[in-house]
Protein backbone atom coordinates (compact mmCIF):
# COMPACT_ATOMS: atom_id res chain seq x y z
CA UNK A 1 0.00 0.00 0.00
CA UNK A 2 1.54 3.56 -0.69
CA UNK A 3 1.79 6.27 1.56
CA UNK A 4 -0.10 9.50 2.00
CA UNK A 5 3.62 11.24 -0.11
CA UNK A 6 3.53 8.63 -2.78
CA UNK A 7 -0.27 8.69 -3.34
CA UNK A 8 0.34 12.97 -3.47
CA UNK A 9 2.85 12.29 -6.23
CA UNK A 10 0.76 9.98 -8.04
CA UNK A 11 -2.33 11.81 -8.08
CA UNK A 12 -0.66 15.56 -8.82
CA UNK A 13 -0.16 17.25 -12.51
CA UNK A 14 -2.26 14.53 -13.46
CA UNK A 15 -5.72 14.39 -15.70
CA UNK A 16 -8.48 11.88 -14.14
CA UNK A 17 -11.74 11.56 -16.21
CA UNK A 18 -13.66 12.34 -12.69
CA UNK A 19 -12.59 13.71 -9.55
CA UNK A 20 -15.43 14.00 -6.79
CA UNK A 21 -14.66 16.58 -3.84
CA UNK A 22 -16.44 15.41 -0.92
CA UNK A 23 -15.37 11.92 0.81
CA UNK A 24 -19.15 11.21 2.78
CA UNK A 25 -21.49 8.57 1.86
CA UNK A 26 -22.53 10.59 -1.39
CA UNK A 27 -19.05 10.99 -2.27
CA UNK A 28 -18.03 7.39 -1.78
CA UNK A 29 -20.73 5.89 -3.60
CA UNK A 30 -20.42 8.55 -6.57
CA UNK A 31 -16.91 7.55 -6.76
CA UNK A 32 -17.49 3.69 -6.72
CA UNK A 33 -20.38 4.27 -9.01
CA UNK A 34 -18.03 6.06 -11.72
CA UNK A 35 -15.09 3.26 -11.01
CA UNK A 36 -16.70 0.45 -11.83
CA UNK A 37 -18.08 2.36 -14.91
CA UNK A 38 -14.34 2.19 -16.16
CA UNK A 39 -13.56 5.49 -15.16
CA UNK A 40 -10.24 6.77 -14.07
CA UNK A 41 -11.55 8.34 -10.81
CA UNK A 42 -10.14 10.82 -7.58
CA UNK A 43 -11.71 11.25 -4.22
CA UNK A 44 -11.09 13.81 -1.87
CA UNK A 45 -11.86 14.84 0.89
CA UNK A 46 -11.02 17.69 3.49
CA UNK A 47 -11.40 16.15 6.33
CA UNK A 48 -11.19 12.43 7.29
CA UNK A 49 -13.73 9.75 5.26
CA UNK A 50 -17.25 9.81 6.46
CA UNK A 51 -16.27 12.28 9.30
CA UNK A 52 -19.67 14.93 8.42
CA UNK A 53 -23.15 14.71 8.17
CA UNK A 54 -22.30 10.78 7.32
CA UNK A 55 -22.15 10.01 10.60
CA UNK A 56 -24.52 12.75 12.18
CA UNK A 57 -27.19 10.52 11.02
CA UNK A 58 -30.88 8.61 12.18
CA UNK A 59 -29.08 5.60 10.90
CA UNK A 60 -32.35 4.86 9.12
CA UNK A 61 -32.60 3.76 5.59
CA UNK A 62 -35.81 4.19 5.04
CA UNK A 63 -38.38 5.62 1.95
CA UNK A 64 -39.42 8.16 4.32
CA UNK A 65 -42.85 8.22 5.85
CA UNK A 66 -43.28 11.90 6.57
CA UNK A 67 -42.17 12.49 2.83
CA UNK A 68 -45.42 10.19 1.95
CA UNK A 69 -47.74 12.31 4.28
CA UNK A 70 -47.03 15.02 2.54
CA UNK A 71 -47.29 13.79 -1.01
CA UNK A 72 -51.34 12.58 0.41
CA UNK A 73 -51.45 15.92 1.91
CA UNK A 74 -50.35 18.04 -0.57
CA UNK A 75 -50.73 16.48 -3.59
CA UNK A 76 -46.75 16.72 -4.32
CA UNK A 77 -46.22 13.90 -7.07
CA UNK A 78 -42.68 15.08 -6.29
CA UNK A 79 -42.83 14.21 -2.64
CA UNK A 80 -44.22 10.48 -4.01
CA UNK A 81 -41.73 10.03 -6.80
CA UNK A 82 -39.19 11.01 -3.93
CA UNK A 83 -40.68 8.01 -1.37
CA UNK A 84 -40.41 5.52 -4.20
CA UNK A 85 -37.18 5.74 -5.43
CA UNK A 86 -35.95 5.69 -1.79
CA UNK A 87 -38.15 2.56 -1.17
CA UNK A 88 -35.75 1.05 -4.04
CA UNK A 89 -32.61 2.24 -2.92
CA UNK A 90 -33.29 0.79 0.80
CA UNK A 91 -33.53 -2.75 -0.79
CA UNK A 92 -30.46 -2.20 -2.86
CA UNK A 93 -28.68 -0.93 0.18
CA UNK A 94 -30.13 -3.99 2.39
CA UNK A 95 -29.25 -6.38 -0.13
CA UNK A 96 -25.44 -5.04 -0.74
CA UNK A 97 -24.52 -5.21 2.62
CA UNK A 98 -26.53 -7.36 5.16
CA UNK A 99 -23.46 -7.10 7.79
CA UNK A 100 -24.11 -3.56 8.00
CA UNK A 101 -27.77 -3.07 7.70
CA UNK A 102 -31.04 -4.64 9.28
CA UNK A 103 -34.45 -4.60 9.08
CA UNK A 104 -36.44 -2.81 12.34
CA UNK A 105 -40.15 -3.26 13.04
CA UNK A 106 -41.17 0.36 14.26
CA UNK A 107 -44.25 1.28 16.31
CA UNK A 108 -46.41 4.19 15.99
CA UNK A 109 -48.73 4.48 19.02
CA UNK A 110 -52.44 5.19 18.38
CA UNK A 111 -54.54 7.10 21.43
CA UNK A 112 -57.45 6.87 19.51
CA UNK A 113 -59.75 4.97 16.94
CA UNK A 114 -58.72 7.80 14.02
CA UNK A 115 -55.46 7.36 14.32
CA UNK A 116 -55.04 3.67 14.40
CA UNK A 117 -57.10 4.44 10.99
CA UNK A 118 -55.46 7.42 9.77
CA UNK A 119 -52.30 5.65 10.69
CA UNK A 120 -52.98 1.86 9.37
CA UNK A 121 -53.59 3.60 5.97
CA UNK A 122 -50.90 5.89 5.49
CA UNK A 123 -48.32 2.57 6.33
CA UNK A 124 -50.42 -0.11 4.02
CA UNK A 125 -49.31 2.58 1.13
CA UNK A 126 -46.11 3.15 2.30
CA UNK A 127 -46.22 -1.18 1.98
CA UNK A 128 -47.76 -0.86 -1.25
CA UNK A 129 -45.41 1.42 -2.74
CA UNK A 130 -42.68 -0.46 -1.48
CA UNK A 131 -43.91 -3.51 -3.71
CA UNK A 132 -41.64 -5.97 -3.95
CA UNK A 133 -39.12 -3.93 -2.37
CA UNK A 134 -41.17 -4.11 0.82
CA UNK A 135 -39.88 -5.33 4.53
CA UNK A 136 -42.57 -6.70 6.41
CA UNK A 137 -45.80 -5.76 6.16
CA UNK A 138 -47.73 -3.12 8.60
CA UNK A 139 -50.20 -4.52 11.16
CA UNK A 140 -52.22 -3.30 13.63
CA UNK A 141 -51.45 -4.06 17.43
CA UNK A 142 -53.94 -4.28 20.09
CA UNK A 143 -53.32 -2.07 23.05
CA UNK A 144 -51.95 -5.30 25.22
CA UNK A 145 -49.76 -6.31 22.44
CA UNK A 146 -48.05 -2.91 22.24
CA UNK A 147 -47.71 -2.41 25.53
CA UNK A 148 -45.80 -6.19 25.84
CA UNK A 149 -43.45 -4.91 23.40
CA UNK A 150 -42.58 -1.60 24.46
CA UNK A 151 -43.75 -1.68 28.19
CA UNK A 152 -42.84 2.14 28.89
CA UNK A 153 -45.83 3.41 26.05
CA UNK A 154 -48.15 5.33 28.48
CA UNK A 155 -50.65 2.98 28.77
CA UNK A 156 -53.27 6.15 29.84
CA UNK A 157 -55.74 6.25 26.71
CA UNK A 158 -53.95 3.86 24.42
CA UNK A 159 -56.09 1.85 21.82
CA UNK A 160 -53.04 -0.22 20.38
CA UNK A 161 -50.36 0.37 17.45
CA UNK A 162 -49.10 0.36 14.33
CA UNK A 163 -46.33 -1.57 13.36
CA UNK A 164 -44.11 -0.99 10.23
CA UNK A 165 -40.52 -1.92 8.93
CA UNK A 166 -37.58 0.09 7.81
CA UNK A 167 -34.53 -0.39 7.63
CA UNK A 168 -31.09 0.97 9.53
CA UNK A 169 -27.16 0.57 8.89
CA UNK A 170 -23.89 1.88 10.39
CA UNK A 171 -23.44 5.02 8.65
CA UNK A 172 -19.92 5.15 9.62
CA UNK A 173 -18.85 1.74 8.24
CA UNK A 174 -21.37 1.99 5.26
CA UNK A 175 -19.49 5.11 3.86
CA UNK A 176 -15.89 3.59 4.80
CA UNK A 177 -17.04 0.04 2.83
CA UNK A 178 -17.47 1.93 0.06
CA UNK A 179 -14.51 4.16 -0.03
CA UNK A 180 -12.35 0.99 0.60
CA UNK A 181 -14.09 -0.96 -2.44
CA UNK A 182 -13.73 1.64 -4.85
CA UNK A 183 -9.97 1.93 -3.65
CA UNK A 184 -9.54 -1.92 -4.38
CA UNK A 185 -11.42 -1.10 -7.55
CA UNK A 186 -8.56 0.88 -8.59
CA UNK A 187 -9.57 4.44 -7.60
CA UNK A 188 -7.54 6.94 -6.02
CA UNK A 189 -8.65 8.67 -2.74
CA UNK A 190 -7.04 11.19 -0.48
CA UNK A 191 -8.05 12.61 2.55
CA UNK A 192 -7.52 15.96 4.75
CA UNK A 193 -6.85 17.68 1.08
CA UNK A 194 -8.87 20.32 1.04
CA UNK A 195 -9.71 21.85 -2.23
CA UNK A 196 -8.61 26.24 -2.22
CA UNK A 197 -9.63 26.65 -5.70
CA UNK A 198 -10.66 26.32 -9.68
CA UNK A 199 -8.27 26.44 -13.08
CA UNK A 200 -10.56 26.95 -15.92
CA UNK A 201 -9.97 27.18 -19.91
CA UNK A 202 -10.72 29.87 -22.19
CA UNK A 203 -14.10 28.59 -22.59
CA UNK A 204 -14.74 29.26 -18.50
CA UNK A 205 -15.03 25.27 -18.45
CA UNK A 206 -13.80 23.89 -14.86
CA UNK A 207 -10.47 21.80 -15.84
CA UNK A 208 -8.18 21.67 -12.41
CA UNK A 209 -8.80 21.90 -8.75
CA UNK A 210 -6.12 23.42 -6.47
CA UNK A 211 -5.74 21.32 -3.55
CA UNK A 212 -4.14 22.25 -0.24
CA UNK A 213 -2.37 19.10 1.96
CA UNK A 214 -3.73 19.54 5.30
CA UNK A 215 -0.71 17.90 6.61
CA UNK A 216 1.67 19.29 4.76
CA UNK A 217 0.61 22.50 3.71
CA UNK A 218 1.62 21.63 0.39
CA UNK A 219 -0.13 22.47 -2.66
CA UNK A 220 -0.98 21.26 -5.95
CA UNK A 221 -2.95 20.56 -8.89
CA UNK A 222 -5.07 18.13 -9.98
CA UNK A 223 -7.02 18.07 -13.63
CA UNK A 224 -9.95 16.03 -14.36
CA UNK A 225 -12.81 15.70 -17.37
CA UNK A 226 -15.42 16.54 -14.94
CA UNK A 227 -15.85 17.42 -11.40
CA UNK A 228 -18.48 16.17 -8.64
CA UNK A 229 -19.72 18.54 -5.61
CA UNK A 230 -20.75 16.00 -3.59
CA UNK A 231 -20.25 18.16 -0.01
CA UNK A 232 -23.09 18.30 1.53
CA UNK A 233 -24.73 21.46 3.13
CA UNK A 234 -20.82 22.84 2.18
CA UNK A 235 -22.05 22.70 -1.63
CA UNK A 236 -22.26 26.43 -1.98
CA UNK A 237 -18.61 27.09 -0.22
CA UNK A 238 -17.29 24.78 -3.00
CA UNK A 239 -19.52 26.46 -5.86
CA UNK A 240 -18.17 29.93 -4.71
CA UNK A 241 -14.93 28.60 -5.32
CA UNK A 242 -15.06 28.04 -8.63
CA UNK A 243 -17.74 31.35 -9.22
CA UNK A 244 -17.23 33.99 -7.20
CA UNK A 245 -20.59 35.06 -7.41
CA UNK A 246 -22.15 32.20 -7.04
CA UNK A 247 -25.87 32.29 -5.22
CA UNK A 248 -26.48 30.04 -2.76
CA UNK A 249 -28.84 26.93 -3.30
CA UNK A 250 -28.57 25.00 -0.15
CA UNK A 251 -31.53 25.42 1.60
CA UNK A 252 -29.87 22.72 4.83
CA UNK A 253 -33.12 21.05 6.70
CA UNK A 254 -32.49 20.18 10.19
CA UNK A 255 -34.13 17.36 12.77
CA UNK A 256 -34.35 17.97 16.59
CA UNK A 257 -33.74 14.78 18.09
CA UNK A 258 -34.67 13.82 21.81
CA UNK A 259 -32.59 11.43 23.61
CA UNK A 260 -34.57 8.77 26.22
CA UNK A 261 -33.10 6.58 28.46
CA UNK A 262 -32.77 2.74 26.85
CA UNK A 263 -33.86 1.73 30.25
CA UNK A 264 -37.64 -0.47 29.39
CA UNK A 265 -37.01 0.08 25.41
CA UNK A 266 -36.72 -3.40 23.73
CA UNK A 267 -33.80 -3.91 21.38
CA UNK A 268 -35.62 -5.18 18.41
CA UNK A 269 -38.24 -2.75 18.30
CA UNK A 270 -37.84 1.18 17.39
CA UNK A 271 -40.76 3.84 18.47
CA UNK A 272 -42.01 5.95 15.77
CA UNK A 273 -43.58 9.65 18.46
CA UNK A 274 -46.01 11.66 16.69
CA UNK A 275 -46.19 14.77 18.93
CA UNK A 276 -47.70 18.03 19.05
CA UNK A 277 -46.54 21.11 21.58
CA UNK A 278 -48.93 21.87 24.40
CA UNK A 279 -48.30 24.63 27.00
CA UNK A 280 -51.95 24.96 28.24
CA UNK A 281 -52.40 21.09 29.32
CA UNK A 282 -54.12 20.98 32.74
CA UNK A 283 -52.26 17.94 33.44
CA UNK A 284 -49.13 20.25 33.79
CA UNK A 285 -50.98 22.05 36.66
CA UNK A 286 -52.96 18.90 37.68
CA UNK A 287 -49.47 17.50 40.49
CA UNK A 288 -48.07 21.46 40.74
CA UNK A 289 -45.92 23.77 39.05
CA UNK A 290 -43.40 20.82 37.96
CA UNK A 291 -45.06 17.86 37.51
CA UNK A 292 -45.10 16.55 34.11
CA UNK A 293 -42.99 19.26 32.47
CA UNK A 294 -40.71 16.97 30.56
CA UNK A 295 -42.70 15.82 27.63
CA UNK A 296 -43.99 19.51 27.72
CA UNK A 297 -40.93 21.12 27.50
CA UNK A 298 -39.65 18.76 24.80
CA UNK A 299 -42.58 19.47 22.83
CA UNK A 300 -41.74 22.96 23.20
CA UNK A 301 -38.29 22.63 22.74
CA UNK A 302 -38.70 21.15 19.36
CA UNK A 303 -40.57 23.76 17.78
CA UNK A 304 -38.37 26.72 19.53
CA UNK A 305 -35.15 25.01 18.09
CA UNK A 306 -37.06 24.18 14.62
CA UNK A 307 -37.99 28.07 14.55
CA UNK A 308 -34.40 29.30 15.45
CA UNK A 309 -32.16 27.20 13.05
CA UNK A 310 -34.73 28.14 10.75
CA UNK A 311 -37.48 26.61 8.02
CA UNK A 312 -38.37 23.10 8.64
CA UNK A 313 -36.44 20.61 9.69
CA UNK A 314 -35.53 16.72 8.11
CA UNK A 315 -37.87 14.76 10.13
CA UNK A 316 -41.20 15.66 11.21
CA UNK A 317 -41.45 14.64 15.32
CA UNK A 318 -44.35 16.88 15.96
CA UNK A 319 -47.12 19.54 13.71
CA UNK A 320 -46.40 22.10 15.63
CA UNK A 321 -42.47 22.26 14.21
CA UNK A 322 -43.80 22.59 11.32
CA UNK A 323 -46.61 25.05 11.64
CA UNK A 324 -44.56 27.23 13.33
CA UNK A 325 -41.84 28.25 11.27
CA UNK A 326 -44.27 28.20 8.14
CA UNK A 327 -46.37 30.97 9.96
CA UNK A 328 -43.72 32.79 11.12
CA UNK A 329 -42.35 32.75 7.11
CA UNK A 330 -45.50 33.82 6.39
CA UNK A 331 -45.73 36.82 8.55
CA UNK A 332 -42.53 38.30 7.80
CA UNK A 333 -43.96 40.80 5.18
CA UNK A 334 -46.05 41.87 7.56
CA UNK A 335 -43.26 42.72 10.07
CA UNK A 336 -41.17 44.25 7.57
CA UNK A 337 -44.59 46.11 6.59
CA UNK A 338 -44.83 47.66 10.37
CA UNK A 339 -41.58 48.19 10.57
CA UNK A 340 -39.57 49.06 13.85
CA UNK A 341 -37.65 45.17 13.87
CA UNK A 342 -41.24 43.93 14.52
CA UNK A 343 -40.37 40.74 12.08
CA UNK A 344 -37.34 40.18 14.30
CA UNK A 345 -39.01 40.60 18.04
CA UNK A 346 -42.55 39.20 17.44
CA UNK A 347 -42.73 37.03 14.52
CA UNK A 348 -40.12 34.48 16.26
CA UNK A 349 -42.37 34.18 19.08
CA UNK A 350 -46.13 34.61 17.32
CA UNK A 351 -44.92 31.54 14.73
CA UNK A 352 -44.47 29.17 17.13
CA UNK A 353 -46.93 29.77 19.53
CA UNK A 354 -49.92 29.74 16.97
CA UNK A 355 -47.69 26.73 15.63
CA UNK A 356 -48.09 25.24 19.17
CA UNK A 357 -52.30 26.38 19.07
CA UNK A 358 -52.92 24.49 16.40
CA UNK A 359 -51.03 21.36 16.98
CA UNK A 360 -53.04 20.95 20.11
CA UNK A 361 -52.48 19.06 23.11
CA UNK A 362 -48.89 17.04 23.47
CA UNK A 363 -49.73 13.19 23.82
CA UNK A 364 -47.49 12.21 26.76
CA UNK A 365 -46.53 8.95 25.31
CA UNK A 366 -43.36 8.03 26.81
CA UNK A 367 -43.14 8.30 30.79
CA UNK A 368 -40.41 10.25 32.39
Amino acid sequence: MRGRKEVIEYIANREFDVCIIGGGGTGCGCALDARLRGLDTLLLDAGDFASGSSTASTKMVHGGVRYLQEAVQELDVNQYELVKHALQERAVMLRNAPYLTRTVEFLVPCFSQFEKIYYGLGMKMYDWIAGKSGLLPSRLLTKEEALHRMPTLESANLVGAISYADGQFDDGRYAMALAETFVAEGGEALNYARAIGFGKNEAGKIISVTVSDQRSSAIFQVRARAFVNATGPFSDVVRQLATDQAAPRMHPSKGVHIMFPLDGFPEADALLVVVGAAIFSKKVAAGGPAAGLGPYLAGVSIWAIGLSLGGTTGYAINPARDLGPRIAHALLPVGKKLGSGWNYAAVPVVGPLVGAALAGILVRVVKF
